[in-house]
């Protein structure tokens, strides 16, 4: 058996057994009681903001790439994102979406344009995410252990650093001379090509800062559809509660432990919503119904890359990612 195949599946492995973790600890008949309950409104409006966020998501890539003179149609955009997101359901991390659609926004633009596009769009995605992160523990009165706090920190101050490092001219020049995988090997030379690339958004810093509010506005719609969610199934929590577990969340869910965050997802929003004495039952409603309307509209990707087949010919994206 192939390394990256048996990491595939000791990883889906993993995921499973967190889902079976919970579905121990359940208790059906109310569980299925809440469910009858569910208000159709609210899980449609739900879903609509998801859509809302997707949309939203699109436009503020979009602007990235208009910057850097690759105007490419809303459309075509959406249809490269949603099919990113359906090959994000199963890849490793929430992350594998932004590979997905860094490799079939190439096939429509310079290459090393369009992932440069998808690293920034992703890093002030990841910043604001922090913004709201610190935001949501600085008033959750000490209620996140400590442990989940310093993660945090030092993932976010690895951000930093690598965003730092990221925004110096002098890098790939450095890599460029001193390492000769960056000027022999063809992938460390268009790993550079894509760096540089990258560097040519220092020349807009008010694109990056409306990207950064842009981020903003789709995180705080991302936590709006989870708590809309909730009231769809008469979960009364205050929506202050969701500032802090959903941003956590999704950090969470950014570790390549599970393929398509599956069972992270579900045990990070148990785990932390029972700091707010949310019961498991609460809990494992409001992240399966968000699964699900996730994967819905993955595979939504999955219907237009069947449909855009002859222009989104991805046979080879398996040798292009790695599990």
């Amino acid at each position: 058996m192939k390394r990256d195949t048996l990491k595939y599946i000791l990883k889906l492995v993993f995921g499973l057994l967190i889902i079976v973790v919970i579905l121990y600890q359940i208790r059906w008949e109310d569980f299925f009681i809440t469910v009858k309950k569910a208000n159709y409104f609210l899980l449609v409006s739900a879903f609509s903001l998801l859509l809302i966020e997707r949309v939203w998501a699109v436009f503020k890539w979009r602007q990235l790439l208009i910057v850097q003179g690759a105007a490419i149609s809303m459309w075509r955009l959406f249809c490269i994102y949603t099919i990113g997101a359906f090959w994000g359901l199963f890849l490793p991390s929430s992350l594998g979406t932004d590979v997905a659609r860094g490799y079939y926004l190439a096939k429509s633009s310079n290459a090393a344009i369009s992932v440069a596009s998808v690293v920034v769009d992703r890093l002030m995605g990841i910043l604001s995410l922090f913004f709201i992160c610190f935001a949501s523990i600085f008033f959750s009165n000490g209620l996140l252990e400590q442990s989940i706090t310093n993660y945090i920190y030092i993932i976010f101050a690895a951000v930093i650093v690598g965003l730092i490092l990221l925004l110096q001219d002098r890098v790939p020049d450095v890599l460029e001379k001193k390492i000769s995988f960056f000027s022999v090997n063809p992938i460390g030379m268009k790993l550079l090509e894509m760096h540089r690339a990258f560097l040519r958004f220092k020349k807009y810093p008010g694109t990056l800062f409306l990207a950064f509010l842009y981020s903003l506005v789709l995180q705080i719609i991302r936590v709006v559809t989870i708590y809309v969610t909730a009231l769809a199934f008469s979960i009364n929590i205050g929506i202050e509660t969701f500032f802090v577990v959903v941003p956590v969340s999704i950090v969470v869910i950014m570790i390549p432990v599970s393929i398509g965050g599956l069972g992270v997802r579900e045990g990070a929003f148990v785990f932390l919503f029972s700091l707010f004495g949310v019961s498991v039952n609460s809990s494992f409603v409001i992240s399966s119904t968000n699964s699900i309307m996730v994967t819905i509209i993955g595979l939504l990707g999955g219907f237009v890359f069947m449909l855009y087949r002859d222009e989104f010919q991805g046979k080879n994206i398996s040798k292009k990612i790695k599990l």
